[in-house]
């Protein structure tokens, strides 16, 4: 193996409480491979791709990185939006709008490659000076630096660039599966990718496995309303805690995402030290094809082994939208049932898989012990199964 400890990048330019419906009925829940959205790093580059200060830091079996880097349906290519100025910490400020894949590519963009493929890193990639439109591509590049409290991927930390894109990425974590949540939480808190950037930033096609935290988007600092997000084509597994931790509440999307176990779906709760604020009036967080499962994790306190919950939500947090999209539950969280709720005012839109609409794969027996925001809930384990399956299958 090749250690390449932190990397000093030289960039180059590229051309380029609902009733549960029982498994019988409910058979046909699982989203097929056929409607998987899908593209790959070829598109990124082609020519019809889709696509501030530092910030304090507040187990299990590898899979294969997956090759693909999924989007929607391809659109023309657009010259990148320009990068605003910065406004004053204000919830009257609009949301941003959140870029297509396409701005990860094209004229005006830097395509940074920190590593060649095939590449493996022992110690955490940082890049914490980043400029305005660089794509940093990690196709192929392994990392196994986790446990620590480092981020193995992160950019922008000190000088936040406008418009970063991630593409690819794989780490493997190595930690004892008996650590406790307070153990992971109070020594190893770091996401395997954490981004700092103004105006918009991009995640797509980056697969991570044993780790605190799965992503961290921040924009430099609190309740700024200047950037926004797009996740897409992402694999997490055996998470510790948040899948996605937003707790900086950026606007975004996240799309043909498998999340498969995290303690924690989404938070979007803001630490005691940076307080709380209300997100512009129309900001919104999007789940679009996105499966998320939580697993069980020991504590040391008396709550024992289990899960927390889908949402980690709070007053400061974003509307949610949910489309076509999977959830499994296997128990009743640890913190009570009042936390396993789906935020009030989600708005679910299931026009696209009218077959295969959102659900809540419940496992706790009887009926789920939260508001559900109308999703549909079943309680037959091989829907999820087959979900993830077709998910995988799709993204080899």
């Amino acid at each position: 193996m090749l250690g390449l400890g932190v990397l000093t990048l030289a960039v180059t330019t590229v051309l380029v409480s609902a009733p549960v419906v029982s498994g019988a009925e409910e058979a046909s829940v699982s989203q097929s491979a056929g409607q998987r959205m899908s593209y790959s790093s070829t598109d990124v580059f082609g020519s019809s791709a889709t696509g501030g200060p530092e910030i304090p830091e507040g187990a299990g079996t590898p899979q294969a990185l997956a090759p693909a880097v999924p989007a929607p349906a391809p659109v023309p290519p657009a010259a990148a939006p320009p990068s605003p100025s910065v406004p004053s910490a204000s919830a009257s400020q609009p949301p941003r709008p959140v870029a297509s894949n396409a701005a990860c590519s094209g004229a005006g963009r830097t395509i940074d490659r920190p590593a060649p493929a095939g590449s493996v890193l022992d110690t955490s990639w940082q890049q914490s000076r980043t400029a305005d439109d660089v794509t940093f591509d990690l196709t192929g590049v392994l990392s196994t630096a986790f446990p620590s409290s480092k981020h193995p991927f992160v950019t922008g930390t000190t000088v936040a660039g406008a418009r970063t894109c991630i593409l690819g990425g794989e780490l493997r974590g190595t930690i004892d599966p008996g650590l406790s949540w307070e153990n992971f939480h109070d020594d190893y808190n770091a996401a395997c990718v954490k981004v700092v950037a103004l105006d918009w930033l991009q995640i797509h096609g980056t697969r991570c496995d044993g780790v605190e935290d799965g992503f961290r988007p921040q924009e430099g600092g609190v309740n700024l309303n200047r950037t926004s997000f797009l996740i897409s084509g992402t694999h997490l597994s055996n998470v510790a805690d948040d899948c996605l931790e937003n707790d900086y509440t950026l606007g975004g999307v996240v799309r043909d995402s498998l999340w498969e176990s995290c303690f924690t779906g989404i938070s979007e709760r803001p630490s005691s030290a940076n307080g709380s604020w209300t997100s512009p009036e129309g900001e919104t967080l999007t789940l679009d094809h996105v499966l998320i499962g939580l697993h069980t994790l020991p504590h040391d306190s008396d709550k024992g082994t289990g899960t927390n919950a889908l949402f980690k939500w709070s007053k400061s947090a974003n509307d949610l939208i949910i489309k076509c999209s999977t959830f499994f539950v296997p128990e009743r969280s640890v913190n009570g049932t009042d936390t396993m709720a789906v935020p009030a005012g989600t708005v679910v839109d299931d026009s696209a898989c009218p077959d295969r609409p959102s659900t809540i794969v419940w496992l706790g027996g009887g009926e789920y012990p939260a508001p559900t925001a109308g999703i549909r809930v079943v309680d037959d384990r091989k829907v999820w199964d087959d979900a993830v399956a077709a998910w995988k299958a799709a993204h080899n």
